[in-house]
């Protein structure tokens, strides 16, 4: 994951936890300081430029995380000995989850597309 302004690099996460949404849109906030470099409260400016960048590591980080979410290795165990119909539903869910995560562009882990997968 690289997050950037314009051509600058602000941070770049080389393998999960990522941050969200969330911290990225508050990187976008400039704000007036104070005496001791404190914000001093609503923005002066919201930067437009802030963006984010992901690798197929990123994704298959977010895949793996919903994955075991879900399948825990030790259930995926159980299932994979047991068989049955709960082993068909959970490699159903294990190949959506990975076609989402192969597929060309890279999706984005925040648009909740991921999530819709169950």
């Amino acid at each position: 994951m690289w997050i950037k302004d314009g051509e600058m690099i602000i941070e770049r996460k080389l393998i999960g936890p990522y941050p969200d949404s969330d911290y990225v849109n508050d990187l976008k906030n400039v704000y007036e300081l104070d005496e001791n470099g404190f914000p001093t409260g609503e923005p002066i400016l919201v930067k437009d430029t802030i963006t984010v960048t992901w690798e197929q590591a990123d994704i298959n980080w977010f895949a793996e995380q919903h994955i075991l979410k879900t399948y825990p290795l030790w259930k995926q165990s159980n299932i994979t000995r047991e068989g049955g119909a709960a082993l068909t539903t959970m490699t159903t869910f294990i190949d959506a989850v990975r076609a989402w995560s192969n597929s060309d562009p890279l999706p984005n882990p925040w648009d909740g597309s991921l999530e819709a997968i169950t």
